[in-house]
């Protein structure tokens, strides 16, 4: 009970640290940091991951297919659903309390000494970082936060980058038009070092960032209608560069392409759960809606954090719902007075506002099993723990990671 209250005390403490502009546009403490405990990612080999979409799901099954290889693998992914811990783990086993609470007091009693102040996602990443060399990990896959050239990810020096796609997302840090958010995707390509681009990542200034850097670039060229689909493909290209410094068995790299992150079009019941929080996957998340259930009347729950393009989303929903929920619970979600101005030239019968995600789905499951209806909850990350748990109140999931049954033809 100790180490619960210990680790609740200190993740409150970390998670209240504001996140400045200038912390995100800067590798300074990081590479201060990383300086300080004799480089800690030096120790085992990476694969760096970024993009703006799909770089968690390529990130899952690259780890996978390695450690049913019968590898040790570090993962580093963000953000989480329902625990920090989710984002650090070793051969699908995450982080526990006191090995978080450790290596964060440790973590502070460094920055004190070299007077910085971390960000809360410049402590876990470099937790990741020193867990991972602590646990003697044989390769560590790493997913970039925000971008790339300034991540605080990118002090490592990989085996292999991995962009996934680039579509417009964040663009008061990373650039108003493609071109400049690739630019900064690029930024983690290392001197010589392959990268792996997906069919929507195929940018000139990538490009001509791989050329000055001598990268062999390895694309991934057909175009599919499917996020995960895309996903496995880069995955799987990924995997075949991999092969020239570790034994990957055919039956692994299947085995773990059919896996896909929780909340990635996640079917349970007459429910599908999706994080899709930006134009591109809500345009993909109803492609697979459409194809899957195209008899089935829609019913949505959403809600956005306030740096998404809410406006966007909510216009390619619209078109397909038969009522949209909008849920809003803590200061991080757009308020919903925002959120329903969008819709503001819809009839008031065809959305309705809440005040919690509980509020929000409770009123979507009702009207929905009256009807034959599929609720599809989609949106940021931080609604998906509530909106389950309001779902199946019995059911425990595995937040990491799900089964793919669903076949793509």
């Amino acid at each position: 009970m100790k180490n619960m209250s210990n680790y609740k005390k200190i993740l409150k403490q970390f998670l209240e640290i504001p996140l400045s502009e200038e912390k995100i546009c800067s590798l300074e403490n990081m590479q201060s940091l990383h300086k300080a405990l004799s480089c800690p990612t030096s120790t085992y080999p990476t694969i760096h991951v970024a993009g703006t979409n799909g770089k968690g799901s390529v990130s899952m099954k690259i780890a996978k297919a390695l450690e049913y290889s019968g590898y040790r693998v570090g993962l580093y992914t963000s953000p989480h659903i329902r625990s920090p811990r989710e984002r650090i783990c070793i051969n699908s086993e995450i982080i526990s309390e006191e090995e978080m609470i450790c290596g964060m007091e440790k973590l502070s009693q460094v920055c004190q000494k070299l007077g910085l102040n971390l960000s809360f996602f410049e402590l876990m990443t470099f937790l990741a970082f020193e867990f991972f060399c602590e646990k003697h990990v044989d390769i560590a896959v790493i997913e970039t936060g925000l971008g790339g050239r300034l991540d605080t990810t990118n002090v490592l020096y990989p085996i292999l980058t991995i962009i996934t796609s680039i579509s417009k997302e964040h663009m008061q840090f990373l650039g108003q038009n493609l071109e400049k958010i690739a630019f900064e995707k690029a930024g983690i390509l290392k001197p010589r070092v392959p990268v792996v681009l997906g069919p929507r990542a195929r940018f000139q200034s990538i490009y001509n960032h791989a050329c000055a850097l001598n990268c062999p670039v390895y694309y991934v060229s057909k175009v599919f209608h499917f996020f995960d689909e895309e996903n496995s493909e880069i995955a799987k290209n990924a995997l075949e560069q991999l092969k020239t410094d570790f034994v990957l068995t055919q039956k692994s790299i299947d085995q773990a392409l059919i896996l896909r992150p929780s909340c990635r079009f996640e079917v349970c019941g007459d429910v599908v759960f999706d994080v899709a929080h930006n134009p591109e996957a809500v345009f993909y998340l109803l492609q697979a809606l459409h194809y899957f259930f195209p008899q089935r009347r829609l019913r949505f729950v959403v809600g956005f954090s306030k740096d998404k393009d809410y406006e966007s989303c909510l216009e390619l929903i619209a078109p397909v719902a038969i009522h949209i929920h909008l849920v809003q619970e803590n200061d991080r979600l757009t308020p919903i007075e925002e959120l329903s101005f969008v819709l503001k030239d819809a009839p008031s019968s065809f959305y309705t506002c809440h005040q919690s995600i509980e509020e929000g789905v409770k009123a979507a499951f009702s009207f929905a099993s009256q009807a034959n209806e599929l609720t599809v909850v989609c949106g940021s990350f931080c609604i998906m723990q509530e909106a389950k748990s309001v779902a199946y109140p019995t059911k425990a999931f595995d937040l990491n990671m799900q089964g793919a049954p669903i076949a793509f033809s």
